[in-house]
C-alpha cells in the first residue's frame, strides 16, 4: 500500500515533432483541460450558483498559454524548425 501513496514520476511526452505535429498534440491537450475546468465550472454553477473561481483562473492562464504556444510554433514552423519536447508528470498524495 505504501508504495501507491509515494510521489511517482511519469514520462507524457518524449520526442522531436515537427511544429504542426507539436501543435495537434499541445493543442489537444491544452483544450481538453480547458474543457474540464469549463465543464467543472458549469456544475459548479448548477450546485452553488456560483462560478468555481479556481477553474475561471485556471481557464484563463490555459488560454494564454494556448495562444502563446500557437505563437511560438507558428514561429518555429516560419524557420523550418522542428520541436523537441518533454513532459515529465509528478504524481504525488496531497496534503489534506
Amino acid at each position: 500500500m505504501t508504495d501507491q501513496l509515494e510521489t511517482r514520476a511519469f514520462c507524457l511526452i518524449n520526442g522531436t515533432f515537427t511544429p504542426d505535429e507539436a501543435g495537434a498534440v499541445l493543442m489537444q491537450l491544452l483544450e481538453h483541460k480547458i474543457n474540464f475546468h469549463r465543464s467543472n465550472n458549469w456544475s459548479h454553477k448548477e450546485r452553488f450558483s456560483l462560478a468555481d473561481p479556481d477553474s475561471e483562473t485556471r481557464i484563463e492562464e490555459l488560454t494564454r498559454t494556448k495562444a502563446e504556444l500557437s505563437g511560438l510554433l507558428h514561429g518555429m514552423a516560419e524557420a523550418g524548425s522542428h520541436v523537441t519536447i518533454r513532459c515529465d508528470i509528478d504524481i504525488a498524495p496531497a496534503a489534506r
